[in-house]
């Protein structure tokens, strides 16, 4: 008798799945990942021995592993903390760009030549994301207003470049590539940010040609992160032969992938729906070096 009023109850809870998995189904448009990749990474039962299952392991593949030591952790919150002030002051006059100009030279100015390398900068328009054209007013004081005395790095070129090429601003993007060439600026974190506005605006030809420029330098060469950049190009348009060359020229050159380059990797492989490719490059992540 308990095994049946068992069964009735088991029932009951596998309709209620059911149904809701109709519902959820009939918002799916494209395939789903393998039934047995699931089970194998997913769905696992802990072990018997109490070690936990893959699945923090798929999710820590998408979020970002960081750690510093603790100077240099109290050094940025110290920067950062320093920073959003300014932030608070900028967002309150973004609708008086006279009172903004104001705000950056009674208080930017001060700021950001007490740290040279420009990190003061490229942190006010990393916490100006939320609004970019504002970020973009600032870079734009920032060219006019303190490159006379406290030059703009390349790290901060880098950071504009990415803005605005968020804001599809791909002319803007590159006159600011160009302004820092002039400068003698040209370093890999530039030609990959622009690398960047690029893939980000499917201009693939357009990305593959400044990788090939970069090359050509004789001062800077690619990085894990250019390659990188260059594989989620080609996997955005599902032109999986030319990763996989990319991952060869990795390997030639003895760099070692990152996780961010195997997740470009497995974002491509997704795109074109090529599963078994997808879990293959997850297993040889999770077994591989370059971890970081």
């Amino acid at each position: 008798m308990m095994k049946r009023v068992w069964r009735v109850s088991e029932f009951r809870i596998c309709r209620k799945i059911t149904v809701s998995s109709l519902n959820t189904l009939s918002t799916i448009t494209k395939p789903a990942v393998p039934n047995q990749f699931i089970h194998e990474h997913v769905t696992q039962t802990p072990h018997s021995n109490g070690s936990q299952t893959v699945l923090p392991d798929i999710i820590s593949l998408f979020s970002d592993k960081w750690g510093y030591n603790t100077a240099e952790t109290i050094s940025k919150e110290i920067l950062r903390e320093k920073v959003s002030k300014l932030k608070d002051e900028v967002v309150d006059q973004k609708d008086d760009l006279e009172k903004l100009e104001k705000a950056l030279d009674e208080k930017g100015v001060s700021l950001f030549r007490r740290y040279p390398d420009g990190s003061a900068v490229v942190e006010l328009l990393t916490q100006l994301k939320p609004f970019p054209y504002l970020a973009m007013e600032v870079l734009s004081w920032r060219r006019k207003q303190l490159d006379y005395a406290a030059p703009m790095t390349v790290e901060e070129y880098a950071k504009g470049i990415v803005i605005v090429g968020r804001l599809k601003n791909v002319d803007l993007a590159v006159e600011l590539f160009k302004e820092a060439s002039d400068k003698q600026l040209k370093a890999t974190p530039l030609f990959n940010a622009l690398m960047s506005v690029y893939t980000y605006n499917g201009l693939v030809m357009r990305c593959q040609s400044l990788f090939h420029e970069l090359k050509m330098e004789t001062k800077c060469t690619p990085s894990i992160v250019t390659y990188k950049i260059l594989i989620s190009a080609f996997g955005r348009l599902m032109l999986v032969d030319h990763m996989e060359a990319t991952l060869r020229e990795i390997k030639e050159l003895n760099l070692t992938p990152t996780i961010h380059t195997y997740k470009g990797l497995i974002a491509g492989y997704i795109t074109a729906w090529m599963w078994e490719e997808m879990e293959k490059t997850y297993r040889i992540m999770k077994s591989g070096p370059g971890q970081t």
